[in-house]
């Protein structure tokens, strides 16, 4: 398998960029999925199964040429946060040229924020991204067709809409915070023995501003008693009298040498994980805005006059490392987030721990209600002893489920689909000793 990252589809302009916000319509082929071993040195491809190309019609000389020796190009495509983005003729077209080619692939690889693919105007879906790519795509065999999603609820959207395509779960989070702990060189975690006495009940660690952030960190603070049990930090609150650090000062430049990485002197100084994840409302919410004018999308209803303009984009089966990192640190999980977002940690495989915390928490939609239930359940655990908190944490029952979650953890990172295309590189080698420390 040869990943065929190109510079442009057709012709140039049509290079779109995943994460750019800010763009003419059409599918992105730049999806930032390699982070964490792509170097983005292209002499590093001599090395690897990735092949750079200046567009789709260099693959087809390439995979059709004396020296293609029967293998199969993947050309790997983006799929954008706002899925309306993601509208263009274009792809029709690639399709087109490479339909009789049988060892071409298109691989749409979306590892990062992967929401939803629906658009709703109100209560009316407006735009489905996935049924949009099926009749993009009806002239290519499913076979030929690779999903790698980060999002469980979009792999089951996909699963249904392309039989027999390769549709499967994939985030960039697992892979960056290990090599990241590499790079810091620290050993994967093992948790201290049952003689380790920990301070403190919980751990929420917050860096970007957020509402829901705000909330929390304020509710710590305005108990003494839970804000001595806990360690909390928020990095980039707008009130700098709110500023909180844990683990020392955070260069705000350099966010990826660090945020995927916390002392472990402080995990192991916590029984449970706070994690505030991205969003806390149900919906990404935007409307008529210059941007939208200024780009054609298809899902804008010449007929919709601005007032009845009111779009959204559902969350559903996402999360982020925020989360992950309770996996990966052994501590039981307490979700700031969106409802469901504990329901997709457990379909993505991960055990939950109602033994401390009561979930009803996840399926409350109302974002007031839920955030008192949330508090109610730091108060209930905060307002136990030490000793039970010990004595709770290291039962059969939870440890199981924390092992459990740690060798899943390691489970994503060692199944990772790009990890393959390394194997000659030292990361990769790198990366399965660390699964192994």
């Amino acid at each position: 398998m040869i990943i065929c990252i190109l510079d442009h589809l057709l012709v140039k302009g049509d290079q779109f960029d995943s994460f750019d916000n800010d763009r003419p319509s059409g599918i992105p082929i730049q999806s930032h999925s390699m982070c964490g071993l792509n170097s983005r040195d292209r002499n590093q491809s001599l090395h690897t199964d990735i092949r750079y190309y200046d567009s789709v019609y260099n693959v087809i000389s390439s995979a059709t040429g004396d020296g293609s020796l029967g293998e199969e190009y993947y050309i790997e495509l983006g799929l954008s946060v706002n899925c309306y983005f993601d509208v263009s003729p274009t792809l029709s077209r690639l399709v087109e040229l490479i339909k009789d080619i049988d060892n071409i692939h298109i691989l749409f690889s979306c590892g990062w924020d992967m929401y939803s693919s629906n658009v709703y105007n109100r209560s009316e879906l407006v735009f489905d991204r996935t049924a949009y790519l099926k009749t993009q795509l009806i002239n290519l065999p499913n076979e030929r067709l690779h999903f790698w999603l980060g999002n469980t609820s979009e792999v089951i959207g996909h699963k249904r809409m392309f039989p027999g395509a390769d549709v499967q779960y994939y985030s960039v989070y697992p892979i960056r915070m290990a090599r990241q702990h590499i790079l810091s060189g620290l050993p994967f975690y093992k948790a201290p023995d049952i003689s380790t006495i920990r301070d403190k009940a919980f751990l929420c660690l917050n860096n970007y501003e957020k509402d829901h952030r705000t909330a929390m960190v304020k509710f710590f603070r305005a108990d003494s008693d839970l804000l001595s049990n806990a360690h909390v930090s928020y990095l980039r609150p707008r009130d700098p009298d709110m500023h909180m650090l844990v683990d020392g000062p955070k260069d705000p430049d350099k966010i990826g040498d660090w945020q995927d990485v916390t002392d472990y002197n402080i995990i192991n100084n916590c029984y449970s994980y706070i994690a505030t994840e991205t969003h806390f409302d149900p919906t990404w919410v935007f409307s008529w805005d210059a941007q939208i004018r200024k780009h054609d999308h298809i899902l804008f209803s010449k007929d919709l006059t601005e007032d009845l303009w009111d779009f959204s984009i559902p969350f559903a089966g996402w999360i982020s490392e925020k989360s992950l990192k309770s996996a990966y640190y052994q501590l039981p999980l307490l979700v700031v987030g969106y409802p469901g977002s504990l329901d997709a940690f457990k379909k993505l495989g991960f055990k939950t721990f109602p033994e401390f915390f009561d979930e009803a928490y996840d399926t409350v939609a109302h974002p007031g209600e839920r955030l008192k239930l949330i508090k109610d359940n730091i108060n209930r655990l905060g307002n136990m002893s030490k000793q039970e908190l010990h004595d709770l944490y290291h039962s059969e029952r939870v440890q199981e489920k924390l092992q459990h979650n740690s060798q899943h953890f390691a489970h994503l990172i060692k199944t990772d689909p790009y990890l393959p295309s390394f194997y000659r590189l030292d990361i990769c080698h790198e990366i399965q000793d660390f699964i192994k420390s």
